[in-house]
């Protein structure tokens, strides 16, 4: 395999809401870091380091929306390689590169990069729209699969691909790494207790840093950062729910940190609102939940 890029590597705990309140910063205890994957922090090589032959997986048909001609004939999990480079020069202005592919029936193909040689040359890695170097691919498959981490979202997928109610913070074993889709372009199969379900993760080149290998999985056991939340309020926590009683910081494990908060002092106490982005809400009193709605 053709050695790839390595990107910084970061981990933060699981934040699935982005928050607009700062004081809640101040208030979310952050589990310390406890994985770096391959999947986050390698990326695909300039185009001026790969061979001719390099494979590239499709992740959505809309790829034929880039490539020249147009009438590619294209679909997931096919597989282009790269034949090579040239370029372009259409408006008498510098000239872009040309990525050249074949695929498995012999067709030829070309992805105007829009960026010139001297451009791509001060570039660390080379990303095309809608295709996986199928090296990052293999990479990810050898750092993770057989290996047993703790799943950090309870979002997780069935094998037709529909969303499943999961649970988080519960023990893993990884058994495969796949090509996902144009938004997230991996995608790890796993087994819990018997049951087999994927989570869509972003690569070291997306932004979506939210859906990180290590924002999504983590080698510790979360359990083991919070000794003092009872085990019915833990078993609750996994299975993302809430109850009365709950502190904030028990509610933030369980749902995630919310899209806003409003806060309103009484007499002698006060109150504060969770609100999330799905309808959600939460009512703590003097830091204690005393009615929600999911």
């Amino acid at each position: 395999i053709m050695s790839m890029m390595l990107n910084s590597c970061f981990s933060s705990f699981e934040s699935t809401k982005k928050i607009t309140d700062s004081d809640v910063d101040k208030e979310v205890k952050n589990t310390p870091a406890a994985i770096c994957s391959v999947i986050d922090t390698i990326l695909s090589p300039n185009y001026l380091h790969w061979d001719a032959g390099k494979r590239f997986v499709v992740l959505d048909k809309q790829v034929k929306l880039i490539l020249s001609p147009a009438t590619a004939d294209l679909s997931e999990g096919d597989t282009l390689v790269y034949s090579g480079c040239g370029t372009q020069n259409m408006f008498g202005v510098e000239e872009t590169v040309l990525l050249n592919f074949t695929d498995s029936k012999g067709g030829a193909y070309s992805f105007d990069t829009g960026r010139s040689q001297r451009e791509y040359a001060a570039t660390r890695s080379t990303a095309v729209p809608f295709l996986l170097d199928a090296d990052l691919l293999d990479l990810a498959r050898e750092d993770v699969v057989g290996k047993h981490y703790y799943v950090r979202t309870s979002y997780w997928y069935d094998s037709d691909d529909k969303v499943i109610a999961g649970k988080k913070f519960v023990k893993v074993k990884i058994l495969d790494v796949v090509p996902g889709n144009k938004v997230y372009s991996l995608k790890v199969y796993f087994d819990y207790a018997g049951l087999q379900a994927a989570i869509y993760v972003s690569a070291a080149d997306n932004s979506v840093a939210s859906r990180r290998f290590s924002n999504l999985f983590s080698t510790s056991d979360i359990r083991n950062y919070y000794p003092a939340i009872s085990d019915e309020n833990w078993a609750l926590i996994t299975e993302s729910k809430v109850q009365a009683g709950m502190t904030k910081e028990e509610c933030r494990l369980a749902l995630g940190v919310p899209a806003g908060i409003d806060r309103i002092p009484t007499y002698d106490t006060l109150q504060e609102i969770w609100k999330y982005s799905d309808g959600v809400y939460l009512i703590f009193v003097d830091g204690i939940l005393t009615k929600y709605r999911k």
